[in-house]
């Protein structure tokens, strides 16, 4: 996949490229259809990603690909930014993204994100994100914070319809201050300021494939039995919840250590199925623990290989 062009909402290669409301557009397409047939001319099967910086901006997501189409440009691929404190909630983002990918019916990447695990600052330079009001009020700037705002992220690319939601990219996880360069990214990094990788990356450690709701509301708390079980190598879990909660749903070895995370966010009253890979485990007993307000519970699962 190649991405042409970065945060393009302006257009690009300016004065050439530039776009100013209504006007531009004619200039702009030639130079994205020029880099394009430059990608082709390489290899016919890469993608094509367009990428703009208004992930929680839903009137100027199609403002800005509604005008795009109409000047012919094939892609593959919308990409979208989105950091909470210029774009929005990610509620905002969600819906954003479910519209795209039905509107235009193209894969979505979120190109670019971050969030903050601390407020304090390691340098003389000032930070980006530096106060409380710039937070989303859920995630608070620590590395749990960190990790389970990568966490709702992930389930909001997981929730977008008819599997249109490709992934995430984190940018920039390893801009940390270094002698005579401080930097104003060093609280968004997933690392803390003397280089240690922060807990934060447990979340690439999930191997969920896919999430689904059901439409109706149950009536109490149910965590069912996986099937198939035993597996090889994919298993579902299915849960119920009947209030708006946090959850977390994880799956341990036999001695109690986390294997994968698989839910961890805000979910609404509903039934849930997760699709499970276990392919990169060896064969055993391992159990799975749902945990949602005052209910928990805890099942065994079978892997065979």
């Amino acid at each position: 996949m190649v991405q042409i062009g970065n945060e393009i909402t302006g257009g690009m290669l300016w004065p050439d490229g530039k776009l100013n409301g209504s006007t531009g557009w004619s200039n702009f397409a030639a130079l994205l259809k020029a880099g394009i047939r430059g990608v082709k001319d390489i290899d016919t099967t890469v993608h094509i990603m367009i990428h703009i910086d208004k992930g929680g901006d839903n009137s100027a997501s199609r403002w800005f690909f509604d005008n795009l189409t109409a000047q012919g440009v094939n892609f593959d691929v919308i990409g979208l930014s989105y950091y909470p404190w210029w774009q929005g909630t990610l509620p905002e983002l969600q819906s954003n993204v479910n519209d795209l990918a039905s509107r235009y019916n193209k894969k979505i990447v979120v190109a670019e994100t971050a969030y903050p695990w601390t407020l304090s600052w390691n340098d003389n330079v000032p930070n980006i994100v530096g106060d409380s009001s710039q937070l989303l009020p859920e995630y608070p700037a620590t590395v749990d914070g960190q990790r389970n705002f990568l966490n709702g992220l992930i389930q909001t690319v997981l929730n977008i319809p008819n599997n249109k939601g490709m992934g995430f990219f984190y940018w920039e996880p390893d801009w940390i201050s270094a002698p005579q360069l401080g930097s104003s990214w060093e609280n968004l990094a997933l690392f803390d300021f003397a280089g240690n990788a922060a807990n934060s990356f447990s979340v690439f450690n999930s191997t969920p494939v896919s999430v689904s709701q059901r439409s109706n509301v149950p009536a109490s708390f149910a965590l069912h039995q996986n099937y198939p079980n035993p597996f090889n190598p994919t298993t579902h879990f299915r849960f119920s919840i009947a209030n708006f909660e946090f959850v977390t749903l994880k799956v341990y070895d036999l001695l109690g250590r986390e294997i994968a995370t698989l839910v961890n966010g805000k979910k609404s009253p509903g039934t849930y199925e997760v699709l499970f890979d276990g392919s990169k485990l060896p064969s055993g007993v391992y159990f799975y623990r749902l945990e949602s307000g005052r209910f928990a519970e805890t099942k065994k699962l079978i892997l065979i290989k």
